[in-house]
């Protein structure tokens, strides 16, 4: 396996993948979660409800990882470890993005609108300080 180069970089993280959010708990243990994600502007964003377990670990320690993959071959994948930032006020703003991109338009801004009816949506803002590819070219 070789790393992706930056077009490959791009390319794939411009795929829907479902990608794996792992924060870290109280006692230090990790904790993994499915996500949706948009990468933007060098950034990852990923929209919640603000009362979730990674929520309340991520205002404890904003050390995170984020694992993108495929599942079926060629085999690739992205592992970004990073500092994540809680944001509140924009985060109704940049949320309906991710959720388009995942579900379209039309179902996308739905999606958000049930959301908002359970409960108060943040937006985890993901700063790389590492990002490690890996491409197995078929």
């Amino acid at each position: 396996m070789t790393a992706m180069t930056h077009k490959e970089t791009k390319e794939f993280l411009d795929r829907k993948f479902i990608a794996t959010l792992v924060t870290l708990r109280q006692d230090g243990s990790p904790h993994a979660t499915p996500v949706w994600y948009m990468y933007e502007d060098g950034k990852f964003y990923i929209g919640t409800d603000q009362e979730t377990l990674k929520v309340r670990n991520i205002k404890r320690d904003d050390r995170v990882s984020l694992c993108i993959s495929t599942h079926d071959e060629p085999y690739q994948y992205i592992v970004v470890d990073g500092t994540c930032e809680i944001v509140k006020g924009d985060a109704k703003r940049t949320l309906p993005h991710v959720s388009v991109r995942y579900l379209g338009e039309k179902h996308g801004k739905v999606f958000d609108e049930e959301m908002a009816q359970i409960g108060e949506s943040v937006m985890l803002v993901i700063t790389p300080t590492k990002i490690l590819t890996e491409n197995n070219p078929s």
